[in-house]
Formats: structure tokens, C-alpha cells, sequence
């Protein structure tokens, strides 16, 4: 059956909290435990990975080890390597973030799923029937196109997981939601994700999937393509 990986790449702030540059995902930890629960309570296993370095500090706090946990450039880090571990008996990975929640973070929405195209074939359709069900709630909602990485910032944690044929989203929660609203969509991507097609699929196809993924990655990278979306810059 496979377990749930659920990930949380900015989870740990810098000293001094996040500021006004956003430095950690204030609302991604509880959004994620949240995720998790409702996963657990359907049967499933989950791995929950908190991130355990901040992705930023201030020019005061120079000693401060920072990475951005979702960059291709942190990939060796022993976090990232333990998450890439588990990819093997993954079913599902869910990249949990939060956003301040204004206009300049995706428009002011609730909540946000992204996918790179290379997740788009595993995960697209489970990511739409989330995205319609959120907004019946009457939470501002949208899937949007992430970056594929190409040696540039880019969502390298749903990347990898393409690359492993592994279905995979990026969740954006708005740190303005209540704890009720963020478990109503923790139900709902649960349930999604737990009884989506793209969850049972053949080591065949996933092996096809693998292939395309990389390949696809590959000639990007190769041709240096320019991000595809100015609003996932931050996160």
C-alpha cells in the first residue's frame, strides 16, 4: 500500500522568528500534524518530516546555519537525504508550507496546491478534486504551476519525488486560516489522497513515470528555462 510522507521544509525559524521576509512557515508545522491525523485516522501510515534548518537569517545573527530545504542546492543535507530515503515506500508525498495569507502571497487565497509539470501526470487530478472541495467550503482556492527546477530555486522536494514516480503536492496554507479551516482541508486532502487512482499504481508505470520525469528534468536543466511562476519565489 505505501506510506504518506508528509514534509515541512521550513519549519524551524531563525532567531528572531520569521520578520517581515518570511523566513519560516509559521502556520506549516500545525497544518502538517493536522494532515497527518487525518491520514492516521484513515489507516494509513505517515512519516512526518519537520525541516531542521531555517531558510533564512538576519544580517545580526551571522552565526545562524541557514538552507532553503526546498532547493536543489540543499540536497545533500541529512534532512533532505532522509526524506529521499523514504521515497521507496512512499504512496504519497504532501510538501506542507504556509504563506502570510496577504495579497501578495497567491492573491490572498486560503489555500494553494502547486505542482511542477512533472507532477502533474501522478498527482493532477487528485490536486483539482482537492482545489474544488476546498472552495465549496467557501476558502479561496487555486492549483497553480511550481517551477521544475533547472539549476534555478525551484519545488526540488515534489521534483524528487517525480523522479521516483511518486505522486506529490506542494500545500500552501494561508497563516490567516483558524485551526478549524486548515483541518477541514486536512480532511479533504486526506480523503483525496487515500482514494485517488494515481495512489495504486503498477511499479511498471510508476518505472515509465520515473524515466519520463528525469528525462524531462534533465533537458531544462540543459536549457536554462526561466521560472514559470513569480508568485512561488518565497516559497
Amino acid at each position: 500500500m505505501g506510506n504518506i510522507l508528509v514534509t515541512v521544509p521550513h519549519a524551524t525559524c531563525p532567531p528572531g522568528g520569521p520578520g517581515p521576509d518570511h523566513l519560516c512557515d509559521i502556520a506549516a508545522p500545525a497544518a502538517a500534524r493536522q494532515l497527518a491525523a487525518a491520514v492516521r485516522a484513515r489507516g494509513a501510515v505517515v512519516e512526518l518530516f519537520l525541516g531542521d534548518i531555517p531558510r533564512g537569517c538576519r544580517l545580526q545573527h551571522r552565526g545562524c546555519r541557514v538552507c532553503d530545504l526546498n532547493r536543489m542546492r540543499c540536497a545533500d543535507t541529512p534532512w533532505r537525504r532522509a526524506v529521499r530515503a523514504t521515497l521507496a515506500r512512499a504512496r504519497w508525498l504532501l510538501d506542507v508550507h504556509s504563506s502570510p495569507g496577504d495579497a501578495r502571497s497567491f492573491g490572498g487565497r486560503g489555500f494553494v496546491i502547486l505542482l511542477n509539470a512533472e507532477n502533474r501526470p501522478l498527482a493532477g487530478a487528485t490536486a483539482r478534486r482537492v482545489i474544488a472541495a476546498v472552495r465549496r467550503l467557501g476558502i479561496g482556492a487555486a492549483l497553480l504551476r511550481g517551477r521544475s527546477p533547472d539549476g534555478r530555486p525551484g519545488n526540488a522536494i515534489i521534483a524528487e519525488a517525480a523522479i521516483a514516480g511518486v505522486p506529490a503536492m506542494l500545500l500552501e496554507f494561508s497563516e490567516r486560516l483558524g485551526a478549524a479551516e486548515r483541518q477541514q482541508i486536512a480532511e479533504i486532502v486526506a480523503a483525496a489522497v487515500l482514494t485517488t487512482r494515481a495512489a495504486v499504481l503498477t511499479a511498471r508505470a510508476r518505472r515509465a513515470h520515473s524515466k519520463q520525469a528525469r528525462g524531462a528534468l534533465s533537458r531544462k536543466r540543459a536549457k536554462r528555462t526561466a521560472p514559470t511562476n513569480n508568485e512561488n519565489q518565497h516559497y
